[in-house]
């Protein structure tokens, strides 16, 4: 029969309780988006012939278009200012390097 010493279990048993997992490592912050990334898509131009069928013919294709664009644009703004609050919140207080603006990574 093998015998424990109480100070060898005790040194066990406080070693246990506390966490000996290391901290998460501070996440880069990537930088903001600049006001001219961020912008919504431009306006579309007016258009002054006067020929109707023109008229609806270039209009169908640049409704089709904006909307695809604003719809895009407006996921991506989206998903990148929540992500890098998301960054923020995960980092907690620690200041890790910031991301250099003129990098960008690829997907």
């Amino acid at each position: 029969m093998i015998r424990f010493s109480p100070v060898l279990m005790l040194a066990c048993l406080t070693a246990c309780s506390a966490n000996s997992a290391p901290p998460a490592p501070a996440a880069p912050v990537p930088a903001e988006l600049t006001a001219e990334l961020s912008a919504p898509c431009p306006s579309l131009s007016q258009i002054w012939d006067p020929v109707v069928a023109t008229l609806v013919r270039v209009s169908q294709v640049d409704a089709r278009l904006y909307e695809e664009c604003r719809l895009h644009h407006a996921g991506v703004v989206n998903a990148y200012v929540e992500s890098r609050a998301e960054i923020i919140r995960h980092n907690g207080g620690r200041s890790p390097p910031s991301a250099r603006a003129d990098i960008i990574d690829p997907p």
